[in-house]
């Protein structure tokens, strides 16, 4: 078996309020968000993980998670990839726009909704399915291949994660 050398990290976006006078699109994170996404940056940081590319829906609420990310780690964070076609998506579509990442990506940060994010995480780890990433909840993969052939069969879920879980 080839070593690993990739990380995917997918990680759902942290508690948001409830409404927006912009609509769901516009949401904020709640304090408690911000609180979530710091804890995982820290997570991240104390796991030396250093992200090469950061992939999230345009959405307010995913934006401000990958700002209380890197605040929780110490560092800004490489400039992010927005799609709005990240934007509540199917799992497929995510797939998609992980397998355009370019091949000097070693570790990939995608912020997402559900849930089309826990479908696609368990469909990468069948051990996952079902599951259901939580507010504020990551899946790490260590991934074997080149992003273009992403698949069950060349990940392995390193570690599936709570906010506050350690």
């Amino acid at each position: 078996m080839p070593a690993l050398n990739r990380h995917l990290i997918l990680l759902r976006h942290a508690a948001a309020k409830d409404d927006s006078p912009e609509g769901d699109h516009g949401r904020p994170l709640k304090s408690k968000g911000l609180a979530q996404a710091r804890d995982v940056g820290e997570w991240l940081a104390r796991r030396e993980l250093s992200i090469d590319a950061v992939l999230l829906s345009s959405s307010r609420r995913t934006r401000e998670t990958a700002q209380g990310v890197a605040e929780g780690m110490g560092r800004a964070l490489p400039r992010a990839q927005e799609s709005r076609a990240m934007y509540l998506a199917e799992p497929a579509a995510i797939l998609t726009l992980i397998r355009r990442s370019s091949p000097a990506v070693g570790c990939l940060l995608v912020i997402g909704h559900n849930p089309g994010l826990s479908l696609l995480a368990g469909q990468l780890a069948p051990s996952a399915s079902g599951r259901g990433l939580v507010k504020g909840g990551l899946a790490l993969f260590e991934v074997e291949t080149g992003w273009e052939a992403l698949g069950p069969a060349s990940s392995r879920l390193a570690a599936w994660r709570e906010p506050y879980a350690d």
